[in-house]
């Protein structure tokens, strides 16, 4: 999993930086959000499985919509493929009501552009945290998220060092 706070330190301009030597998960302008990552938890009535970014700053998500934007097609062959669907249904998370300033209003990744978080998930029974195949259920889970993961953090990145799921 993304865990790039454990590996990082804080500097007095707050901002997260890799360590001598750090993890190539890690990215020296990355900010207290870190990006998009992967997430469960289990609860007494439910798990919730899902990925994504919950709360980007405004800079990030002006990043993350210009790079929906230039990469549509590659964006919708991630999400409208049938193991993503079939396991997460649709990318959800807060929308603005119209196309945010700076992007057209006709703009083919206009839906998308509206989001100003983006989610992708599902919950599951609370006695699947318990069954024998929980592990390779959630890895597999996982595995159908991670390309989402990497494409939000490829737009947060500046090209020296990419985030790992491996």
């Amino acid at each position: 999993m993304l865990n790039c706070k454990r590996q990082t330190t804080l500097t007095s301009t707050k901002r997260n930086t890799c360590p001598p030597g750090g993890s190539d998960r890690c990215r020296s302008d990355r900010t207290k959000h870190g990006g998009a990552g992967l997430y469960f938890h289990v609860a007494t009535d439910h798990v919730m499985i899902g990925a994504g970014i919950y709360a980007p700053e405004p800079r990030q998500l002006y990043q993350l919509r210009q790079h929906v934007a230039a990469n549509l097609k590659r964006f919708r062959t991630i999400v409208d493929s049938p193991a993503f669907r079939r396991g997460f249904g649709e990318i959800s998370g807060q929308r603005l009501k119209r196309v945010p300033k700076g992007f057209s209003a006709d703009d083919p990744a206009a839906e998308y552009l509206k989001l100003r978080q983006f989610l992708a998930g599902t919950e599951r029974p609370s006695d699947f945290a318990t069954r024998p195949r929980f592990y390779s259920s959630l890895k597999r889970l996982f595995e159908y998220l991670a390309p989402f993961v990497r494409f939000l953090n490829e737009s947060l990145t500046d090209g020296r060092m990419r985030p790992s799921l491996h």
